[in-house]
């Protein structure tokens, strides 16, 4: 009986220290995203003001895609595809596979890095 008892409170120890821990990564998980947010805003800004791109949300593989149009003949002159990573952030799987095909393709896919800082 006394057995059963400590194992009990050794669960309910471990279960309160697990919540604990949970909170502390919530709240880095949310840093972490917020960071993310920020370093992609200043990038955004950074490819339609000082670029001249006009800036679409990509869904998969990348961040955004900038096109350059020529002013004359209304046509793509260029076409950048932008990842932004913030800290020591790494490419998931899916980032190097778009990545790849589209240098494979001869387009332009730009990793762009910030500090953990903005």
């Amino acid at each position: 009986m006394i057995k059963h008892f400590s194992l009990q409170r050794q669960r309910y120890k471990r279960f309160n220290l697990h919540c604990e821990n949970m909170d502390k990564r919530k709240f880095i998980v949310r840093s972490n995203a917020k960071q993310g947010d920020r370093g992609q805003n200043f990038a955004k800004w950074k490819m339609s003001m000082k670029d001249g791109l006009r800036i679409k949300r990509s869904p998969t593989g990348e961040d955004f895609v900038g096109t350059n149009y020529d002013p004359v003949s209304k046509k793509k002159t260029e076409v950048r595809h932008k990842e932004v990573k913030t800290g020591g952030a790494r490419l998931s799987r899916v980032q190097k596979k778009k990545r790849k095909r589209v240098k494979k393709q001869g387009g332009k896919y730009d990793v762009e890095r910030f500090s953990g800082w903005i």
